[in-house]
């Protein structure tokens, strides 16, 4: 590819032809589970299964009403719940697509970001470390690139590429950059030709799923033991057969609550999405649950807590300070000394330290609109803008200043150095950590002239970069180096023998909103630890403006020289990691994890990768993230806002707690109803509520309600608990004694309404009665379940939960007094006198559940039970 082709990319145009003829580039996805059969597993629980024997049964000894209408419900809540997964792996497909693979291309001229589905054949690709190859590409610029293949080779060792040689979609660039032009996308690439070997379809089920599918399997048997007994004892007693089959299916469906998986199911889906629309992306969906647990958060600094917009505020040269104007990344800014502008002179100490900036530069400014953006390291970004107010243009400087090789930054050194061929000669322009350069400086350019750098003079360099950063300043050391151009290519042989040129000081500002987020953690017992590669000085200016710092603050350094034990009992109360790499990141997590904290990490880069995979939650940034980073973590944060990680927690701690409430809401009024029909059938009464009505209420008239739990707001103080033990079980003993509690004094309720009105001769009257009970006394406990404080000062707070039980309410009515209904359901109208009653119970069960809170000063299904 000739140089100008590969500067300017394709047009447009092109892209939009060759998209046309070869398609996106996309991998043939493995065709998922047919609606068919997704709709079949529904119909395949132990209560479906019952209920179906129950209609074969009841149509066989001519019950065709019963079984026709049983039959309906139960066609119409598995329609129900294949509707809700669908909508669920929807929205979970809608979000994966917000984190799509990403590419860097040349188009129009210009480098642009787009999703990689969208490259064709002939794209011109740039590749730097940490990328994820798109599409198989041949190399037409090699910059010391390795690639890890081992996705396609099984080879773990990266391979070194040469110009010429390709790079194959799926592996990942772990050394240096290049440029490459797209040969292959989608199917017929190499990872498209054994694609059917990678794909997977994954159904991971989250914790919480895994216990209630285990609650579940439990309640099936003991179930079964409950029904065969009331079954065998109503025949004894001499009620027929059909009498006795339909009491027992009755106590069957009762005690199961069929709305459940649907419930969860919303309520997670629901979650993700408000999540999403928060800026975080849910890769999995267990994070939703483990968010409420989370202990610690341990954090990057630059751009997560800070607003990552760096802006060069100093340039520090010939020992003088100049002063830089100007926003953001914009070019339009002056250079000054003392308060004047300053122009400098080609050659000179501040023109040497603007080149080394511009040059030494993996980054790229592109103007978006009114404002400029960086496509690349922020960092990078702050340095090209202030040598472009400088005068130093980096598209115009590398047509002067060829690049013939680079040693990319390396997290363990903290340097990077390009070499460049100039007028002839050969010059090795490097940046870095400021203790890292000038360990390697020997020589320092001032008053036009190469001098010796002696130890008062280094002495007062490595001064100044305290004095920055104690300012909040993060430091980079600009130097460079003349070559014979013979030398070897390696770290050794070009960072060495480095001449000083000068300091670029930049500010990050902190966030606002990162400060009050921090609050919010230590209200919510969530211990903040700041990590991150600037020096320890910069690193405890920044953490003392956002409320972080207390206890020590450990180096880089400081972790080399101890051992895993003594780390892990420092680390319970450092919460500055300063100047360290992502090899000490890693330590820190598993040190906080040896201590049984429940961790919460941010990275970006491809070197975070296992610490994000050894956290509880690895959380990425989906504006500066690489794709490796990506790929190993549980959630992405689309704006790398440190805020949106303690939203996240928020709303997952918000998701739990309304999927618990109605499970607790659930259980506990078909604990009400067990109670009642065993009673009944005990005391040898016969039915007090028939199969069909008990779907009624599990699907409907509690249904909804519980429906409507699930978009309950965050209580008041749900910042303000200490985090969730992900040990704890959502039906604990504690709590399980709170549902029976409840039950027996909802079906106790029932039963006495029943019995009372059976004493006037109409069993459809006074089933109808306890009938209509239950759905009042389950509105009660529905109301009251959902609060930690009293009703009345939160009863209008989820609209939903009140629109729901007016709709149920509306719905009862209507079964009742409606007189093509009345048959289907078996009810009869109900007079004045029966709603004093109904009012009276409802109102009991109301101001029990009430009184205990007001005396415990605790929720139903509160925490601390």
């Amino acid at each position: 590819m000739d140089s100008a082709s590969a500067q300017h990319g394709l047009t447009s145009a092109q892209a939009a032809e060759l998209m046309a003829k070869f398609g996106p580039n996309a991998l043939r996805e493995l065709p998922g589970e047919p609606a068919w059969k997704k709709l079949l597993n529904q119909f395949t629980n132990f209560v479906v299964l019952l209920l179906l024997v129950a209609v074969v049964i009841s149509a066989l000894l001519g019950e065709l009403l019963d079984a026709s209408v049983i039959f309906a419900i139960v066609i119409l809540n598995g329609i129900f719940g294949y509707l809700q997964e669908s909508k669920a792996e929807k929205s979970l497909e809608a979000l994966r697509k917000m984190v799509a693979p990403q590419a860097r291309v040349m188009r129009d001229g210009q480098v642009e970001q787009i999703e990689a589905r969208f490259l064709v054949p002939g794209d011109v690709l740039l590749l730097e470390v940490g990328d994820a190859v798109p599409a198989d590409s041949e190399l037409f610029e090699s910059l010391s690139l390795e690639s890890d293949e081992s996705s396609l080779t099984g080879e773990s060792m990266p391979v070194h590429k040469k110009v010429g040689e390709q790079v194959f979609m799926g592996t990942i660039v772990t050394r240096g950059k290049g440029k490459a032009i797209v040969k292959a996308t989608g199917m017929n690439t190499k990872f498209g030709n054994v694609a059917a070997l990678v794909q997977t379809v994954q159904q991971e089920k989250t914790p919480l799923e895994e216990q209630l599918e285990q609650t579940g399997k439990r309640l099936g048997l003991a179930v079964v033991a409950i029904c065969a007994l009331v079954f065998i004892m109503n025949y004894r007693l001499g009620l027929p057969f059909i009498e006795s089959f339909l009491i027992a299916v009755t106590l069957a469906v009762a005690a199961v609550p069929e709305g459940l998986p649907a419930i969860v199911t919303v309520s997670l889906a629901l979650g993700v999405q408000r999540m999403a629309q928060a800026k975080a992306i849910v890769r999995k969906l267990r994070a939703v649950e483990t968010l409420g647990s989370t202990t610690f958060i341990c954090t990057d600094k630059t751009g997560t807590l800070t607003r990552n917009e760096m802006v060069v505020k100093k340039l520090f040269a010939d020992w003088k300070e100049f002063e830089l104007s100007g926003t953001g990344y914009s070019p339009a800014g002056e250079l000054m000394l003392e308060g004047s502008h300053f122009k400098r002179k080609s050659g000179d100490e501040v023109s040497i330290a603007l080149h080394i900036a511009a040059l030494c530069n993996s980054a790229y400014l592109r103007k978006d609109g009114e404002r400029h953006v960086v496509i690349g390291d922020p960092t990078e970004g702050a340095l090209l803008a202030m040598a472009a107010k400088g005068g130093v243009v980096q598209e115009s400087e590398h047509g002067r200043y060829k690049l013939l090789a680079e040693l990319p930054f390396e997290s363990e050194r903290k340097r990077m150095t390009t070499i460049h061929l100039h007028n002839g000669e050969t010059v090795a322009f490097t940046k870095g950590q400021p203790e890292r350069v000038l360990k390697h400086c020997t020589h320092i350019f001032t008053g036009g002239k190469v001098h010796k750098l002696g130890d008062a003079d280094r002495r007062e360099l490595l001064q100044m970069n305290r004095r920055y950063a104690s300012q909040a300043f993060r430091v980079l050391a600009l130097a460079y180096r003349p070559l014979t151009g013979k030398e070897k290519i390696s770290v050794e042989e070009i960072e060495r023998d480095l001449v000083f040129a000068g300091f670029a000081a930049m500010m990050d500002q902190p966030r606002e909103e990162a400060k009050q987020a921090i609050a919010q953690c230590i209200d919510a017992g969530i211990s903040v630890v700041m990590i991150t590669g600037d020096q320890k000085i910069t690193a405890e200016a920044v953490a003392r403006e956002l409320g972080i710092l207390s206890g020590e603050v450990i180096t880089g350094e400081d972790l080399d020289k101890i051992g895993d034990d003594e780390l892990a009992v420092r680390v319970k109360s450092a919460r500055v990691f300063a100047a360290v790499s992502p090899e000490h990141k890693l330590r820190i997590v598993n040190a906080l994890k040896q201590n049984g904290e429940v961790i919460a990490v941010t990275g970006d880069g491809v070197n975070d990768a296992p610490a994000l995979k050894r956290a509880d939650i690895g959380v990425s940034m989906g504006i500066t993230g690489t794709d490796v980073a990506k790929e190993a973590s549980d959630m992405v944060l689309m704006d790398d806002n440190f805020a949106t990680i303690v939203n996240a927690v928020r709303e997952g701690r918000r998701i739990y707690d309304n999927i618990r409430k109605a499970v607790y809401y659930l259980l506990s009024t078909n604990v009400g109803e067990v109670v009642a029909i065993s009673a009944a059938a005990f005391t040898g009464i016969g039915a007090i509520l028939l199969p069909i009505q008990i779907l009624w209420m599990n699907l409907v008239t509690d249904g909804l309600p519980a429906l409507a739990m699930s978009l309950d707001p965050a209580s008041d103080d749900i910042m303000r608990r200490k985090p969730r033990d992900p040990k704890e079980s959502m039906l604990g003993p504690k709590h399980l004694a709170n549902v029976l509690g409840i039950g027996f004094l909802v079906g106790g309720a029932a039963y006495v309404v029943y019995i009372l009105d059976l004493q006037f001769g109409d069993v459809d009257h006074a089933r109808t009665l306890a009938f209509t009970m239950f759905v009042l006394l389950e509105f009660a406990v529905g109301l009251s379940i959902r609060t930690k404080g009293l009703l009345l000062k939160e009863l209008l707070a989820n609209k939903y939960l009140v629109l729901a039980i007016v709709a149920s309410t509306l719905l009862q009515f209507a079964i009742i007094y409606l007189a093509p209904l009345q048959p289907i359901f078996k009810t009869v109208a109900l007079n004045l006198v029966d709603y004093y009653l109904l009012l009276a119970g409802f109102a009991l069960v109301l101001i029990t559940l009430e009184l205990k809170k007001f005396i415990t000063g605790r929720g139903l299904i509160s925490q601390e039970i």
